[in-house]
This record gives structure tokens, sequence and C-alpha cells, in this order.
């Protein structure tokens, strides 16, 4: 900013833009080696698959660094408005190289790592690295979901809490929005992240729960059935298998707290939400899959087998309306 200011060099404009360029230096250099030895950590996950103590760290530091960030009256950088009087031929810049003695390559290399982007992509991507790790080697299934959801969580919440400030007066409350461009692309990468392994739980615990009552095999069997053929007539799939089928499935619904404790261990209690929506949303999909089937007169069985509708058992699932699309 001095080039708009001081048309010539000076001792002031040299010692402030030194001491400039070593505190990036020495900012990137820390950055750096935070995110080799975050990257090469050994985590270890707790019983209730809580986020990692690492994880909580690197979420306070994007905190701290966009609430600087979103307080500062500019953000351009001393070296790019030199770079733009030099191509343009304004005065106030100079060819020399700053007194920390470095060159324009060196100035430039630094300033892409201390560019707001990058210096939240060198917190977040590191840890994402180091508890993707943690969760390939110690869990599996729906709790190395849980796992990752949490963490991933964690950091997703501290960026979108940056883009929002509420403010109280006597009479009412306003919510200014101060969306930060540079949080967008890591907001978007965590979403994805998110939707990833929130279909991973969605698709556990959903076929656990079929798995209870058998209602998986039944339905890997009408997947495969030739429509020629009269299904009550089948090995598997004879009315008397259905019914116990059916009836254990019934009481397996009555019995969802299971499921409800297990999602329980999300943290985020918007993802606690979705996810039990989700899950209950699946569950009355794949019975409207075996609701049709035995209702169809060619497959030849007893509709009174079929004591709930498809609507009562989202209402049993505790979510009325979940044959909608999912979200």
């Amino acid at each position: 900013q001095f080039g708009r200011i001081i048309l010539e060099e000076n001792a002031v404009h040299s010692a402030v833009k030194g001491c400039y360029q070593e505190c990036r230096r020495i900012f990137a250099n820390s950055l750096n080696t935070q995110a080799t030895n975050v990257s090469s950590a050994i985590l270890t996950y707790s019983t209730d698959l809580a986020p990692v103590f690492m994880t909580k760290e690197c979420a306070k530091q994007l905190r701290e660094i966009l609430t600087v960030y979103g307080s500062l009256m500019s953000t351009l950088s001393v070296d790019r408005m030199r770079q733009n009087n030099e191509n343009t031929g304004q005065p106030g810049h100079t060819n020399q190289t700053g007194q920390t003695g470095q060159s324009d390559g060196e100035d430039q290399l630094i300033e892409n790592e201390c560019h707001i982007d990058n210096v939240l992509g060198g917190i977040i991507q590191p840890i994402l690295q180091a508890v993707r790790s943690c969760s390939n080697q110690s869990l599996e299934g729906a709790d190395a979901a849980v796992f990752m959801l949490n963490n991933v969580s964690t950091l997703q919440t501290e960026l979108k809490g940056c883009t929002t400030t509420t403010s109280n007066t006597n009479t009412n409350t306003h919510t200014i929005t101060n969306t930060h461009s540079a949080t967008s692309t890591w907001i978007e990468l965590l979403d994805t992240e998110i939707r990833v392994w929130t279909d991973i739980v969605v698709l556990e615990e959903t076929n656990r729960t079929l798995k209870r009552s058998d209602l998986d095999m039944l339905l890997e069997l009408i997947e495969v059935l030739p429509s020629t053929l009269v299904a009550s007539e089948q090995p598997g799939l004879t009315p008397d298998r259905m019914n116990n089928v059916l009836k254990s499935f019934y009481s397996t619904v009555f019995t969802t707290v299971v499921i409800s404790a297990y999602i329980e261990k999300l943290v985020d209690p918007e993802l606690r939400t979705l996810c039990r929506v989700r899950i209950a949303n699946s569950i009355v999909k794949k019975y409207s899959i075996i609701y049709d089937f035995i209702s169809n007169i060619n497959n030849k069985y007893d509709i009174q087998i079929l004591t709930h509708t498809v609507d009562e058992i989202g209402v049993l699932l505790g979510y009325s309306g979940v044959t909608g699309t999912e979200n």
C-alpha cells in the first residue's frame, strides 16, 4: 500500500516492508512444519468416536485466522501491488529486494503460501489426511463414517461460523452476513466429504436394520426373480416365510431406538437429524418394494400379512412424510 502514498522508496518504507516479508516467511515455514507434523501424526479414536484433539486445535486455528482476516481493512499484498506497479510503470516501486535478502521469486512463493485460501488448505488438508489414515487403519463401516463425520463437521462448523456475525440492539437482533470468499472452496470440499460419509452411515444402518428381520434376503430374491414365475410358489418366498419375516420386521421397527442410539454419537445435531431422516426414508423405500410385491395379485399372496401400510411404517419410525425424495 505504500506505493500509493509514498512516491519514492525511503527508510520507513523499506523497514516496514522488510518486517512484513520476514513475518510472512516465518508464518509460511511454521504452517508448513505444522502440516508435515499433522499429516504424519498417529491418531487414536475414543469409544464415542468424538473428534480428536488435533482436529479441535485445527478448528480453533481456522476460527482465529478467519476472525483476523475478516477484520482486515485490506487484503491486498505489498508484493502484488509492487508487481503491478512494475508492470504498469507507476511510480513508487523499487526493483530492490527487501531487507530479508529474498529474491522476487522467493517473495512470490511466500505470497502464494500466505494467501488466505492456501493458509486454510494448509490447516484442513493435513488433518483430513491424518483422520482418514486413523479411520482406515482402525475402523470400518458405520464406525469409520461416524468418526469421519465428527471430525469433518468440527472443521466445517468453524468455517461456516465465521461467515455470519449477529449483533443485538435494544429493539431487535440484526444478522450481518460476511462471507469470506476464501472459505467457499473449503466449505464445498467438506460438504462433499460429509455427503460421502453420510451415505455410508445411511447404507450401513439401513442394511443392519433390514438384516435383523431377514428383509434384506427377501429383497435379494425379489430382485432376481423372473417375472414369469409365481412368487408365492418359489423357495424362500413362500407365504409362511413372507409372513414370518414381516412380523420380525414390524417388531424391529418398534425398536429403532437401537439406530437412534448409534446416531447419537454424531456431535453435530443437524447431521444427527439428517441421518435419522435419511435412514428412515431408506427403510421405508425398501419396505415399499415388499409391499408392492405382496400386493401384486399375480404373486398370489394374502395381503392380510401386510399389517402396516408404507405411510404407517414412516410414522412408526417417527418421521411422517419420509417417503419423499432423500436429501
